[in-house]
Order: C-alpha cells, then sequence, then structure tokens
C-alpha cells in the first residue's frame, strides 16, 4: 500500500516570493511613475526644440544666414528666457518665395505681403503678369509661432485691427524709404474706400490719413538726420504728447549728395539719437523703429551721380554708423530704436522687384509695413 506523502512545500514558497515582489513593485510603482514622466517630458522639450529649428514646411522660412538667430530665439523660447523685446527684435526673419514651385501663392499664417496672386489693394510699380512671377514674405515660423505674428490688414479683420489701432497715432519720419512704408502701412490700417496711393505732382511732401479706429497716421518728408532731429523736436518735452510709434529713416540723401562727406551724417546721426533717447526717456511708451537702407542693385542704376555714390563701400559705410553702439546708440542694444532691416530684406528679394537701383516694388515696403506693425502689435497687446 501506498502512503501518499505530504504536499511539497515548494509551491508555496514560490506564491510567497511572488506576492512580496509584487508588493515592493507597488511600493516603487510612483518613483518609477514619475522617473518615466520625468523621461517623457525631457523627451518632449528635445523634439520640440528640433521641431522648431528644423522642420521645413511651405510655412517656414528659414533662411541661411538667419540660422544662428533662429536657433537662440528658439532656446530662449523653450527655457523661458525671452525678454519683452525679443519678438519685436526678430521680427525681420523671414524669407522671399517666388512663383509656382516656390508656393509663393500657398496659403500660409507666415505670409504678410504677397504681388501676382491676384489679391493686390493696389497695382505694384511692375506689376505681375501671371503666377510665375508672384513673390510672397514669409516671415520665420519659430518668431510667428512664438509671438503670435501674423499679417495684420483691415480689409481682412477689420475688428481686429481696430481694436489694435483705436485711439494710437504714428508718425513716420524721413526719406523715400520712410514714405513707402508708410503708404504700405497706411494701406493696412486705413478703410477700404480710403484713397492711399499717395499720388501727388510733388513727391516731396508731408501726408496725414485717417486711419480705422480713429487712429492717425503721418509722414513727414525729413530726408537727413537734421531734418528728422527737427521733425521731432515738439515731442521732447516732458509735458508733450508724442505719437505711439515713430519709424524713421535717413541715410540715403546722406549717400547720394555727400554734404560733407559721412563726418557730417555721424554728427546729424549723434544729434538724432539724443533726441530719440530723451523722448524715450521721457515717454517710455513710445515705440522707435529705424529703417535702414535698401539693397543697392547697381545694375539698374541710371543716373551718374547715383551710380558714383551709391557704392557697396559707402552703403556698408554709412550702415555702420546706423548700428553704432558706442557713439549713436540709436539702435538695440544701446539705444531704444528697433532696427526693420531692410537691407537684408531687399537683398532677400528678387533683382527684378527693384525699380531703380534703389527703390522696390510695393509688396516690399508692404512687407516692411507688415513687420512693423508687427513690432507694435507686440506691445500693444
Amino acid at each position: 500500500r501506498r502512503v501518499a506523502s505530504a504536499p511539497s512545500p515548494a509551491p508555496r514558497r514560490r506564491r510567497t516570493m511572488f506576492a512580496r515582489a509584487t508588493a515592493r513593485s507597488v511600493a516603487r510603482t510612483p518613483l518609477v511613475v514619475a522617473l518615466a514622466a520625468s523621461f517623457l517630458a525631457a523627451m518632449f522639450l528635445v523634439l520640440a526644440l528640433a521641431t522648431l529649428v528644423t522642420t521645413k514646411t511651405n510655412d517656414d522660412a528659414v533662411v541661411v544666414g538667419d540660422d544662428v538667430a533662429v536657433e537662440a530665439f528658439a532656446r530662449d523660447a523653450l527655457s523661458g528666457r525671452l525678454d519683452p523685446g525679443s519678438c519685436a527684435r526678430h521680427a525681420s526673419l523671414g524669407a522671399w518665395s517666388e512663383g509656382d514651385e516656390g508656393d509663393a501663392c500657398a496659403p500660409s499664417a507666415w505670409t504678410l505681403a504677397s504681388d501676382g496672386c491676384g489679391s493686390a489693394r493696389f497695382p505694384s510699380f511692375r506689376a505681375s503678369k501671371s503666377r510665375q512671377n508672384a513673390v510672397a514674405w514669409k516671415m520665420e515660423s519659430t518668431v510667428a509661432k512664438t509671438c503670435g505674428f501674423s499679417k495684420v490688414d483691415a480689409r481682412e479683420r477689420r475688428e481686429k485691427v481696430i481694436k489694435l489701432a483705436r485711439g494710437r497715432r504714428v508718425a513716420f519720419v524721413g526719406d523715400s524709404s520712410a514714405r513707402f512704408a508708410y503708404g504700405g502701412f497706411i494701406a493696412a490700417t486705413s478703410e477700404v474706400w480710403s484713397d492711399v496711393g499717395l499720388n501727388s505732382d510733388e513727391k516731396h511732401r508731408d501726408w496725414s490719413h485717417v486711419l480705422v479706429g480713429g487712429a492717425r497716421g503721418t509722414f513727414t518728408w525729413a530726408p537727413y538726420a537734421e531734418d528728422a532731429y527737427e521733425a521731432l523736436a515738439p515731442y521732447e518735452a516732458a509735458d508733450a504728447s508724442p505719437p505711439d510709434l515713430i519709424v524713421i529713416s535717413s541715410s540715403l540723401w546722406h549717400v547720394l549728395n555727400d554734404r560733407g562727406g559721412i563726418g557730417t551724417y555721424v554728427e546729424g546721426m549723434k544729434k538724432l539719437s539724443a533726441r530719440v533717447r530723451a523722448i524715450n526717456d521721457r515717454h517710455p511708451g513710445v515705440i522707435f523703429v529705424w529703417l535702414n537702407a535698401p539693397s543697392v542693385v547697381r545694375d539698374k542704376l541710371v543716373a551718374a551721380d547715383k551710380i558714383r555714390r551709391f557704392t557697396d563701400e559707402n552703403m556698408r559705410a554709412y550702415d555702420a554708423v546706423q548700428r553704432d553702439q558706442t557713439n549713436i546708440r540709436m539702435i538695440h542694444p544701446a539705444g531704444p530704436g528697433i532696427l526693420v532691416d531692410l537691407t537684408t530684406i531687399t537683398a532677400k528679394a528678387p533683382t527684378e522687384r527693384c525699380v531703380d537701383g534703389v527703390h522696390y516694388d510695393r509688396v516690399v515696403y508692404d512687407a516692411v509695413a507688415q513687420i512693423t506693425l508687427n513690432i507694435a502689435r507686440s506691445h500693444w497687446r
């Protein structure tokens, strides 16, 4: 007769070990979850930065030469180190798209200005004959996304533009670059039926326009730095009521007419920048925008004096004066002026968009006006 043996204790020991392991695992669950969450958060930041910096879509306008600025902006945005003026100072970053292959007419949230796509407010100096000749300025998408920048146009978003511009005063002071930028600005902020063509037999004159929301815009013809200095005089006193936005451009006439050489320009810029800083000290809410000179297309220059004076060497020398952070102190960081880089914007434009070697099609100044509007937008929200 076989006697049944006692049950083996091994299964019980295995069950006990499993129970203890399960208990230890449960006890460690919060730590595991926390570590996993930290890892996923870190991976998200890395992927987000990579996407911001390297993604190339139809909406992106990352240009060789701008990459360093874009990457630095993206890093600061992710780390929360953007100062209040960062969006305004990076608003000039962008690129031109051309024709069908460049998707100039493709819908994009970052398109600020376009021509040849069938929706111009008024014709360009050289009207496009087909979409193949179309161009569009697209703001760099990292800046646009981070700062909430987009096209500002009363024809498309009237109520939003009214809210932005209500009761504001804007003043453009300077040479033809400031005048054409003013034309783009009032086109974007005027009622549809308004005359914004700046058509006059008197080219060198002042202008004034009523904008949407009761805003008012003015242009003062002041081609020399000394002229701009005098034009800003009424705003310097502590009890003055200066415009909310002042846009200044002065260099082309100095380069062309050589009034005492570059030394005269330096002295004029010292006075002008000192007045700008004084107004900024007494009225810190005023936004100052500085337009540098356009890029010169020498093959299109006709007049002998322009061929002689508008050389690359001269243009660089006068631009260096404007950027001087020690003696002039007009633009950031030493001065209050925010640079809208017309030199770079026009250098990127197709050469056929240059009319006479110095001035460009309307779409270029529409882009400059949109950049200026978004700079104002970053302060007026």
